[in-house]
């Protein structure tokens, strides 16, 4: 039986998608750009639940976040 996507669980079966969170131990940045409020209470349950997570917010950007403001914030996480 296919397994349904992590999207899917999210939706369906929030403590299936958490338990797979938590065995994921790769370092994680988690944004989100502020001025969506249900999506930053998102993240920050993403980033609590992930073991290794960083969480950031790209002040005043909406969703579909501006690149020059995402650009920084990814080189410093990858490059720390």
């Amino acid at each position: 039986m296919r397994q349904p996507s992590p999207f899917a669980c999210f939706l369906i079966a929030p403590l299936y998608t958490t338990i797979g969170m938590v065995s994921a131990t790769c370092p994680t940045l988690v944004m989100d750009g502020g001025t969506t409020p249900w999506l930053s209470h998102a993240a920050d349950a993403v980033a609590e639940t992930l073991p290794n997570a960083q969480r950031r917010t790209i002040a005043g950007q909406p969703h579909n976040v501006d690149p020059q403001a995402l650009a920084p914030v990814l080189i410093e996480f990858f490059t720390t």
